[in-house]
């Protein structure tokens, strides 16, 4: 996943972001967009832009392994009446069904989760996989459990929770381990360092919901991040962090859109195309990207409302 890019100059600034009005003329991207959603497409067995739906039930928060060649392995929150778990599914291609029934995959069975599991991140470590997840509802926190390949269970790290926080989710470059998430009331997102996997930094500040803006899609929240970190010619590393933002519609019902920010290491964090989002999904809004990242397109796999439940749709940018 990880290609190396040319380096491109970026502005210098205070604060957060070097240019709080949206500048992001020489903004470094990768995958960022434009994105379009999937049009219906009589012709396949997939509902376009929907690609995993369950009848009752709610699909939120995607994470996705495996690319268009190999297929996707997607998993996310089911949540059914007041309580959650994490699932997981098999897609061969964007315009098929699964190939495979849906299978639970962690459940909430520790009292700080009070029943509660959601958010997934999956990190592939040699044949193991790390999972981080939200647990908690008057306090939620972050977990993390562990698998020792495709297929085998997920065991819980008896260190559990981590830290105050939701929406976690893990990238790492080398031995570096680099965990965003959101604050529990979802109007800051945060990054912590590591050296392993173990012993995270102090968090820093990246990224804050945009209350002065009666426009901004992220005026009342934010959430969901998703992190990609790249190398460059130069040696040092790109950070593009998608993540989903929320405002209210012109019947006052809150909405989800999908914005991107950037920056070089050492440099400022920019916003993309001054701000905006770059996938809207119309009314129902999107939220929870997962960017899945190739040498010529892009991947997005997000989660929609659609008759009153979540579903999991997907966006290209060709």
């Amino acid at each position: 996943m990880y290609v190396a890019l040319a380096s491109a100059s970026t502005a210098c600034g205070l604060g957060l972001f070097a240019d709080e009005g949206g500048g992001a003329d020489n903004l470094p991207l990768r995958g960022a967009g434009p994105y379009r959603v999937q049009a219906p497409d009589f012709d396949t067995p997939a509902d376009e832009p929907y690609v995993v739906a369950q009848p009752i039930v709610s699909l939120l928060d995607p994470a996705v392994l495996g690319d268009e060649i190999q297929g996707y392995e997607i998993f996310y929150t089911r949540i059914e009446d007041q309580s959650s778990e994490i699932w997981q599914v098999e897609l061969p291609s964007i315009d098929q069904l699964p190939s495979s029934a849906p299978q639970p995959v962690l459940a909430a069975d520790a009292d700080w989760e009070q029943g509660v599991v959601a958010s997934p991140s999956l990190f592939v470590d040699g044949e193991a996989r790390l999972l981080y997840y939200r647990g908690g509802v008057d306090q939620r926190a972050i977990g993390r459990a562990r698998s020792e390949g495709p297929g085998q269970p997920f065991v819980k790290d008896p260190g559990n929770p981590l830290f105050a926080g939701d929406d976690p989710f893990l990238a790492k470059s080398g031995e570096r381990s680099f965990l965003v998430y959101c604050d529990p009331e979802h109007r800051r997102i945060y990054l912590r360092e590591s050296e392993g996997d173990d012993e995270f930094g102090e968090a820093q500040e990246i990224l804050a919901r945009r209350t002065g803006s009666e426009l901004a899609f992220d005026r009342l929240a934010v959430s969901a991040p998703a992190l990609l970190i790249t190398p460059t010619l130069e040696g040092s590393l790109h950070f593009g962090l998608f993540y989903a933002g929320t405002t209210r519609n012109q019947a006052d019902e809150a909405v989800e859109a999908i914005g991107y920010v950037a920056r070089f290491e050492g440099e400022s964090w920019q916003r993309f195309l001054k701000g905006t989002a770059i996938v809207d999904a119309g009314p129902a809004g999107a939220g929870g990207p997962a960017p899945v990242i190739g040498v010529s397109s892009a991947t997005l796999f997000f989660h929609q409302p659609r008759q009153g439940r979540g579903r999991i749709a997907v966006a290209l940018a060709p």
